[in-house]
Formats: C-alpha cells, sequence, structure tokens
C-alpha cells in the first residue's frame, strides 16, 4: 500500500488530490478520458491492485458527479517477468474488474506488460568448465597480465 500511495505522488497524484483535479478540470474545460495508475513492478503483493482498483472506482464517481464521461482505465505496466506473478495477479483484479467496471459499463481496460515481455530476454545462462583462482600482490607495482597459458 506504501508502494502504490509513494507511486502515485510521484508519477500522478493521491486519490485526496483528484477531486480538486478533476474540479480544476472542468473549470478550464479539460476533457478528462479516464484514469491510469501504476503499481511498480517491485510490489509483490498483488493485492496491491485490490487498493488501486478501489481508488480507480471512487474517482471514475467523482468524475461522473462532476459531468465527465470517463471511460478509459488504464493498469498500468507493474507486472514481473514472471508467468506466476502475473496469473496471480490476474486472479485478483480479474473479479474486481467484473465488480467496478463491467462490460457494460462501457469502460476500456487497457494494460502495459512491458516489462513482463522483456524480462526473460534479459536472462543468460552459461556452463562453466572451469575456474582458476587469482591472487594478485599489492605490495608490486607490476600489473596482472593474461598470458597464453591462463586461457
Amino acid at each position: 500500500e506504501a508502494q502504490i500511495e509513494e507511486a502515485s505522488v510521484t508519477i500522478g497524484c493521491s486519490l485526496k488530490g483528484c477531486r480538486h483535479l478533476l474540479e480544476l478540470a472542468k473549470e478550464l474545460n479539460v476533457s478528462v478520458a479516464g484514469v491510469t495508475f501504476q503499481v511498480p513492478a517491485s510490489c509483490k503483493d498483488p493485492q496491491a491492485y485490490t487498493h488501486a482498483l478501489s481508488d480507480a472506482r471512487c474517482i471514475f464517481d467523482m468524475g461522473k458527479e462532476l459531468g465527465f464521461d470517463m471511460n478509459i482505465l488504464d493498469i498500468g505496466g507493474g507486472f514481473s517477468g514472471s508467468e506466476f506473478q502475473l496469473k496471480q495477479v490476474h486472479s485478483v483484479i480479474r473479479p474486481l474488474l467484473e465488480a467496478y467496471f463491467p462490460s457494460e459499463s462501457g469502460v476500456s481496460i487497457i494494460a502495459e506488460p512491458g516489462n513482463f515481455f522483456v524480462f526473460s530476454c534479459f536472462t543468460l545462462a552459461v556452463n562453466v568448465i572451469g575456474k582458476k583462482a587469482a591472487y594478485r600482490n599489492l605490495h608490486t607495482s607490476t600489473h596482472d597480465k593474461l598470458t597464453s597459458s591462463d586461457e
């Protein structure tokens, strides 16, 4: 929960500040299309989405009160590269999305799963076929050099 609050302050605003921003948008005649939130990829608790989706529903309700026709919910891209974690997040958010933003609500739900797709492309596997301990004499001024016998 603290990670979500911390992230919302760095890239947006807290739930407390939303009404003021929506009122200001109305005053300035700015269209508000929806809500986005970002659960950090470092957050390992899929229940963090429960809080974020509940807040998003509150913001949609505030927007409706003020006359906005909000129809986009962006649930961010804090998905790690773990398929297990993605399934856990799915099992948490699916029933909440159905309850808070049912298909007949007209809200389009988007996600940004970039981390999930690129996480594994940086995995490197190697076979270690040998190792050699190297000791450096700190009292001499000569530099260690590799020779053909070191390979």
